[in-house]
């Protein structure tokens, strides 16, 4: 880091330069670090910051704020028509043009929101189907700036069996890439998957899950290949929804865990946010005796990673336990003794080859394959 600290201040030195820090959420005080490095800058330099909360802008000391407002009436109609109207008779009947326009009241020219409220009127092409999408956006009670509301609707539209797998994505940080091959196996190890006959895969109904999600805008920016979808991203608003439907059964950890309850099964750690070095084993985590997923913030030390194993050993219903770049040379002993482990990630350890024999021994009650690359 110290490096790169040198670097950044040689290319600004002198120059003038614009930067711009998109969407950003977090309201901690790194700005303050950042700041000083780039104060070598020409005068005229600018710093363009877009955020959801206010808060952030004002931490971040702006000079000029400026409220974006959302869509104009005739943009977001204009939008809502193109997604919504799958045949041209269906945007020709007057009834459903203005229900259709009430509906958007709701929206408050937010695109993503407009999006997904065409999710649930797609496939819907009576009157009576649009008032009852209708009826249930107006039951709610919010301001224009606070649109998490109505996108729950689309939410509670949901299938029985997708619901705890979108909540299950609650538990990976705003922004980043997901694995869509892991996070399959990662329901698959919760039992979200239901097979209705002997002869279905349960990866190809995972699979069918992650598309259904996909297609009702819960998912974005799919990177795919000859082989069909790899990774892809979830909008900070609908990661939002996620951590809204988790509740308390679903947590994850930015930088405490005084909330955590007794009912929470399911706890990971934002490595963005939980630094290795200041990481304590949380007092409140020794009363959650039925966690089901464990994901660890990162390599921690000899002492620390002692204390750690004696807390996940105590997870009597553990599934799936992450330990990747954990720094661990040996697969610690009380896995064996994990008899619900469904899921283990061994990767990004320096594991010594003659240990993985005695790990596949000590992890041959698992239902899904160890991760080990």
């Amino acid at each position: 880091m110290d490096q790169l600290q040198q670097n950044l201040r040689r290319c600004l030195d002198g120059k003038r330069f614009i930067l711009v820090l998109d969407d950003v959420w977090s309201e901690n005080c790194e700005w303050i670090e950042l700041e000083d490095l780039l104060m070598g800058g020409e005068k005229g330099s600018k710093i363009i910051v877009t955020t959801r909360s206010e808060k952030v802008a004002l931490i971040m000391g702006v000079t000029s704020l400026y409220h974006l407002k959302g869509l104009s009436e005739d943009d977001s109609w204009s939008l809502f028509k193109q997604l919504a109207f799958r045949r041209r008779q269906l945007a020709e009947n007057p009834s459903l043009v203005t229900i259709g326009k009430e509906i958007l009241k709701n929206c408050a020219g937010v695109p993503l929101a407009i999006r997904t409220v065409r999710n649930l009127l797609y496939l819907k092409d009576t009157e009576i189907e649009w008032l009852i999408v209708k009826e249930k956006l107006w039951e709610i009670d919010q301001d224009e700036n606070h649109i998490l509301p109505t996108l729950k609707v689309s939410y509670d539209y949901l299938a029985s069996h997708l619901k705890p797998c979108f909540a299950y994505c609650s538990l990976f940080p705003k922004s980043c890439h997901i694995e869509k091959e892991t996070l399959i196996k990662l329901w698959m190890a919760q039992w979200f998957v239901h097979s209705s006959g002997k002869d279905h895969d349960f990866e190809d109904i995972a699979d069918e899950y992650f598309k259904d999600l996909l297609f009702r805008s819960f998912f974005r920016d799919v990177d795919e290949d000859e082989n069909g979808y790899k990774s892809f991203k979830m909008h900070d608003l609908i990661h939002d929804l996620a951590q809204l439907v988790a509740g308390t059964e679903y947590f994850l950890v930015n930088t405490s865990v005084e909330n955590m309850s007794e009912r929470t099964y399911h706890v990971a750690f934002d490595s963005t946010s939980c630094s290795s070095s200041s990481w304590e084993v949380p007092a409140s985590m020794l009363n959650a005796r039925k966690i089901r997923t464990f994901f660890l913030p990162g390599k921690q030390g000899p002492g620390k990673r002692a204390t750690q194993d004696a807390l996940i050993s105590s997870f009597t219903c553990l599934r799936t336990l992450d330990l990747h770049y954990s720094g661990i040379e040996n697969v610690p002993s009380f896995v064996g003794k994990l008899k619900n482990l469904r899921y283990l990630d061994l990767s990004r350890n320096w594991l010594h080859f003659q240990n993985l024999y005695a790990s596949c021994r000590t992890c041959r009650h698992l239902n899904s394959p160890i991760v080990m690359s």
